[in-house]
């Protein structure tokens, strides 16, 4: 029975001086950031992003809107085209005749003074 205490002693002095040398080897801990607004890496923002915006549940009380539907993006898409076509039209005719009109015929004449 002595031979048991005193191995049981040896394996708890063993064990002791393991944890001792586990803990003496230990490093350094490092914080490096994930979030890009505090020093991380740029390339997690859209990542962090879209998992705010998955998570995100409020509803604005003042919106009237009840949502985006792909009938109301296909009316944005077509007067936004609609509204671009008139634009280039509209550019094109003003080039066209100020083109066409001489500038040599205008005059400057000096201001009177009264």
């Amino acid at each position: 029975m002595v031979g048991l205490q005193t191995i049981s002693r040896a394996a708890l002095a063993v064990a002791a001086m393991g944890w001792i040398s586990f803990a003496a080897s230990a490093q350094e801990l490092v914080y490096t950031p994930v979030n890009p607004s505090f020093g991380g890496d740029s390339f997690n923002s859209s990542h962090l992003l879209g998992i705010a915006n998955a998570q995100n549940d409020y509803k604005d009380p003042d919106s009237d809107t009840t949502g985006d539907t792909q009938i109301d993006q296909f009316l944005r898409q077509l007067q936004s085209r609609l509204l671009s076509s008139l634009a280039a039209s509209s550019r094109a005719t003003v080039a066209k005749k100020l083109s066409r009109s001489s500038f040599t015929s205008w005059a400057l004449k000096p201001l009177s003074r009264a």
